[in-house]
């Protein structure tokens, strides 16, 4: 420094101590980049919303801001190691131009020893407790709260002067104007921040009475947008984060004053500056808002020494080896960048992989509610099938009923009549033929018959009931077709008498075997269907995917080389999960479908059962009646033929016979035919009565069991309105799981398409921390090392004017009061209000 006649007055080597303490804190704030971006980013952080918001959140946002400030400067610094019993911050709302608007003060009184009763005093108006629900009693500024071993938060107003008052002028292009006159308007712009320290003391010194005031340090702070370019910052600093520039700078208002000293006596660099200016070139000027922290300088000071000023040189060793690691943190700082730079090829392969499997998810997706809009589209069908259904088994059972009545009742004699009517009509169409066939037998045994009639009767008995058969075979035809017509009259009814039989056995047993075979076959091709498609590369994709995906969003701050590598027993163990679930909705899917096959191939068999059987049941009754009528025709054809030749004697015995014998062959004919074809038609009714009726293994016969099938048709149809209901919302849950998709896509596609930009992101890590390397080395070559050459060099003690400040600082403990015997620690927070168009 300059002014060396001041040198030999001061002996006293404390003295030289203090003003290097004053002169770290002013050249930290010059030379510090880390620091002075860190303070700004604390700072907006702190009153980002202080005029929007309670007072009791502004006051605890800003007090962690405040705390970051503190904490920044306490690295530089030792701080005073008295016990602090109350903590107080003043928050200044002011307009764009720094003048104050609102005033509110926030306290905390510290219960070091947990007392029931705090003594504090105050000035504030409108106090009230935003932590708790402590009360208070006040006595003029006395104030005592029953804090039940509690710390006290409150807060309150104040019309007070401030200690250090702010204004701001701005220009553009050199010319003064309002920041109304400012908005939205482009050039070179300039914002001057000038500070006025209006809390003074008097002292004496050199036996004479000076004004002191109290040592404030203010800190200023603004972020500006990609709109502002060229910035330069007088007694600050500004730094770059790629968008936005942070720009701090410092003021210590009023210690020139109390050192008594200007800026031109000091060599080089160091100054001790009372405002703060910013120029930049601007497009459409804007400025969402300023911040200034206000605090007590001598809080970065420690006078709990003695003049031991070996103990000072241990602090600059320290400052030196902390420099030196800064340095060397820094250079590792921009190692790991550079390896973090190496593995983002990594991370973007990770990405791909990712994108894969949640596009491969989505797709399966999309397919399985294709699928279930396949069977809710199907729904209908079925609903209608099992109506037909039902109302067809109710059918039958009534008619297998009615079969069932009509079997077991004896046939009337008018019916009776009937079939004989029909046989004997049917015996009336051959009867010519019947009578020349008997005439022509008399006719060829003519002589035999008049010598031996009776015995020659007797002895070709035979052969004329052979002859009379034979006669019978030549009409077989058309007796067969007579009794067939009958079996066609009561075809319908045998039908469904067969029917219900073959059904009956289905009931009892065999729809139900067939339809377990059916199913066993199926579900075995199935499984080995499902086993194909579980492992399957794209389903394998999808599950290792959709696994990831689902770790990954635990993890949101992990890349995904990191989640696979440090998470993969989470992944495996989603993995699981996800292969449960597709293994159960396909064993559900694939299993209905098994069912719905397997009833599909029984129903089937069931109904080509009962189709055939009618059929085969009709075939057989024409059988069993044209084979009856044939045998009753030849039967009396013979026995009439018989007695005929034996009655006759003679020409009188042949034609006699003749006569006889062709009329005895219509009558036996007849009568034959009407006999066999009642009996027949008993018979057959008689047995397909006992065949409906006859109980299966199961306990149901024909008729019992057509009934519980109808009641069975009635269950399924009254289920079918559940089926449908079901079926909906499963096609409602994946219409909603497939509407997803998109956005699904969309995220992962957008991460994709980020991963460059991240990639580019880490490069400008890369260079912005081999720029904080180089400039930290930059900040040791020019500060640092000047601070210490300036502490081993010409720095003059001011002792008087040194400790008069000092005193002036410490006895400043708070803006409002404080309560006798208590430490305090006070702090003030400017936010300006915005400039920009309306």
């Amino acid at each position: 420094m300059k002014l060396p006649e001041l040198k030999s007055k001061f002996k006293n080597r404390y003295a030289i101590r203090i003003i290097a303490g004053v002169l770290v804190v002013t050249l930290v704030a010059t030379g510090s980049s880390v620091y002075s971006v860190n303070a700004a980013k604390a700072g907006s952080a702190a009153t980002e919303n202080v005029e929007e918001t309670e007072v009791s959140e502004e006051a605890e946002d800003t007090e962690d801001a405040e705390s970051s400030l503190k904490d920044l400067l306490d690295n530089g610094s030792k701080v005073s190691e008295k016990e602090i019993g109350k903590e107080e911050t003043v928050y200044v709302i002011a307009d764009n131009t720094g003048k104050e608007q609102k005033i509110i003060v926030s306290d905390h009184l510290i219960n070091n020893d947990d007392k029931d009763t705090l003594e504090d005093a105050s000035t504030l108006k409108d106090i009230e407790n935003v932590k708790g629900d402590e009360t208070f009693t006040q006595n003029g500024n006395k104030v005592t709260w029953q804090a039940d071993g509690n710390d006290i938060f409150y807060q309150g107003t104040s019309e007070s002067e401030l200690p250090v008052t702010q204004k701001l002028t701005y220009y553009l292009d050199g010319k003064e104007v309002t920041p109304e006159e400012l908005a939205g308007k482009s050039g070179e712009v300039t914002i001057r921040f000038d500070y006025t320290n209006n809390q003074k003391v008097t002292a004496k010194i050199d036996g004479k009475d000076e004004d002191i005031y109290v040592p404030f340090m203010a800190v200023s702070g603004m972020i500006l947008g990609d709109e502002f370019s060229d910035i330069e910052v007088e007694n600050g600093k500004v730094i770059s984060d790629g968008s936005n520039n942070v720009v701090v700078g410092y003021a210590l208002p009023g210690l020139k004053e109390s050192l008594n000293v200007k800026d031109d006596d000091f060599d080089g660099d160091v100054t001790i500056p009372d405002y703060v200016e910013v120029k930049a070139k601007v497009e459409n000027f804007k400025l969402d808002t300023t911040m200034t922290v206000v605090m007590n300088a001598t809080n970065f000071i420690s006078a709990d020494s003695d003049n031991d000023t070996s103990k000072l040189d241990e602090v600059f060793d320290t400052l030196t080896d902390a420099m030196d690691q800064l340095t060397d943190g820094s250079a590792e700082l921009a190692d790991g960048v550079d390896t973090l730079k190496s593995k983002m090829g990594d991370f973007k392969d990770g990405v791909g992989t990712l994108q894969s499997g949640v596009h491969a998810y989505t797709d399966g997706a999309g397919k399985i509610a294709s699928g279930i809009t396949q069977l809710s589209d199907s729904i209908p069908t079925l609903s209608n099938g099992v109506g037909t259904l039902n109302s067809s088994a109710a059918t039958i059972a009534d008619g297998v009923e009615l079969l069932d009545n009509t079997l077991k009742t004896s046939f009337t004699d008018q019916e009776k009549a009937a079939m004989q009517t029909q046989a004997s009509s049917a015996v009336d169409a051959q009867a010519e033929a019947i009578k020349n066939r008997a005439s022509a037998a008399v006719d060829a045994q003519a002589e035999a018959i008049k010598n031996q009639a009776s015995s020659t009767v007797d002895a070709q008995a035979e052969a004329i009931r052979s002859q009379a058969s034979a006669v019978v075979d030549a009409q077989a035809e058309a007796i067969k077709t007579q009794a067939e017509a009958v079996v066609d009259g009561q075809a319908e009814a045998i039908k469904n008498q067969a029917a219900q039989q073959a059904s009956a056995k289905f009931d009892n047993g065999q729809y139900e075997a067939i339809k377990n075979q059916a199913t066993q076959e199926i579900t075995t091709k199935m499984d080995g269907l499902k086993g194909s498609l579980t492992s399957s590369a794209d389903v394998q994709n999808l599950i290792n995917g959709a696994a990831l995906a689902s770790v990954a969003a635990q993890h949101p701050t992990e890349t995904i080389a990191e989640i696979q590598t440090n998470h993969a027993d989470e992944i495996a163990e989603a993995q699981q999960t996800v292969v449960a679930q597709l293994d159960t909705t396909i064993t559900t899917q694939l299993g209905g479908a098994a069912d719905s096959l397997a009833t599909g191939v029984a129903d089937t068999a069931k109904q080509v059962a009962q189709a055939t059987a009618g059929e085969a049941a009709v075939t057989g009754a024409k059988t069993a009646a044209g084979d009856a009528a044939v045998l009753g025709a030849k039967a009396a054809a013979g026995d009439a033929a018989v007695l005929g030749a034996k009655a006759a004697a003679g020409d009188a015995a042949v034609l006699g016979a003749k006569a006889a014998a062709g009329e005895a062959a219509v009558t036996g004919a007849k009568a034959a035919a009407g006999t066999a074809a009642v009996s027949a038609a008993e018979q057959t009714k008689s047995t397909m009565a006992a065949s409906i009726e006859q109980q299966s293994s199961g306990g149901y016969s024909l008729v019992t069991g057509a009934r519980a099938l109808a009641n069975g048709t009635q269950s399924l149809a009254d289920a079918v309105p559940a089926l449908t209901s079901g079926v909906a919302q499963l096609k409602n849950g994946s219409a909603e799981l497939v509407s997803n998709n998109q956005k699904l896509n969309d995220g992962v596609n957008a991460l994709s398409d980020g991963t460059d930009a991240v990639i580019d992101g880490v490069d400008q890590l890369s260079d912005g921390a081999h720029q904080l390397a180089d400039g930290i080395v930059t900040f040791n070559e020019e500060g640092i090392e000047k601070i210490l050459n300036s502490y081993h060099g010409d720095i003059e003690p001011l002792m008087d004017r040194i400790q008069a400040v000092l005193d002036a600082g410490e006895d400043y403990q708070t803006y409002t009061d404080i309560a006798d015997g208590v430490n305090g620690s006070i702090k003030f927070i400017y936010k300006t209000d915005a400039v920009k168009e309306d």
